[in-house]
């Protein structure tokens, strides 16, 4: 369960410990393995993933997700951003992009690179979407910009602040520090991601049923909004 961690398996992890402490009544399921790479789509829920194409696009089909002619927006994360449920900020990009008229086509995996050219490249080679919106390229290696190459298509960097609250970034003379640029903006570019654009930030909260202080990626609306808008627009580019 702590391997593969999500929240199903944060939740039977639970339950077995308190099997083995004495409680009981308790179903214990069995274990959800993670997925190294795959699609994934919000379902107010928890949300789903697909380790295939075909079942991606088949959920996609029955839910009404499709849209003959309309731009494909990729939206490229890490793997964390969906296991450790903090995927509000990707969820609002998504939901951004369905607002626009375009199909969102979210993929994860690490490195970045290798997990556009798996999940976007069809059998021959040609790109299952029209633009993307990346958050994982902040640790690029010299051969993510070769790799990319052979998606082709363009690629904004999506920066989500690593220590800084709206409040904060708003009120900076600089938006983010030296450290900061260098893996949210340097690196990506390297890769051939252009456009970094600020969209979201880190907010402390108080959870009302603990009492406790925690830190929680937020989205800032505005700057989805213009990030999605950018998105789109290459992707029309691309496909006159």
């Amino acid at each position: 369960f702590w391997a593969h961690s999500g929240f199903a398996n944060q939740l039977g992890l639970m339950k077995l410990a308190l099997t083995r402490a004495g409680v009981t009544g308790l179903t214990i399921p069995e274990p959800q393995l993670s997925l190294e790479y795959g699609y994934y789509y919000p379902d107010g829920q928890t949300g789903r993933v697909f380790a295939t194409w075909e079942d991606f696009e088949a959920w996609r089909a029955a839910q009404g997700k499709k849209h003959p002619g309309a731009p494909r927006i990729a939206v490229g994360f890490y793997k964390s951003t969906y296991y450790t449920g903090d995927s509000e900020l990707l969820d609002k990009v998504i939901g951004e992009i369905e607002r626009q008229g375009a199909e969102a086509v979210p993929i994860f995996g690490y490195p970045g690179a290798v997990a556009s050219r798996l999940l976007l490249l069809d059998a021959d080679g040609r790109a299952r979407a029209d633009a993307m919106l990346g958050f994982f390229f902040n640790f690029a290696d010299p051969e993510s910009s070769k790799l990319l190459e052979t998606v082709d298509i363009p690629i904004i960097n999506l920066v989500s602040l690593y220590g800084r609250s709206e409040k904060d970034w708003r009120a900076s003379n600089s938006g983010m520090t030296m450290f900061e640029g260098t893996f949210q903006v340097a690196v990506p570019e390297l890769a051939g991601t252009i456009a970094p654009t600020v969209v979201g930030s880190k907010e402390k909260i108080r959870d009302p049923e603990t009492g406790l202080t925690v830190v929680v990626t937020r989205p800032i609306a505005s700057r989805v909004t213009t990030a999605v808008e950018r998105g789109v627009r290459y992707a029309a580019l691309r496909m006159k």
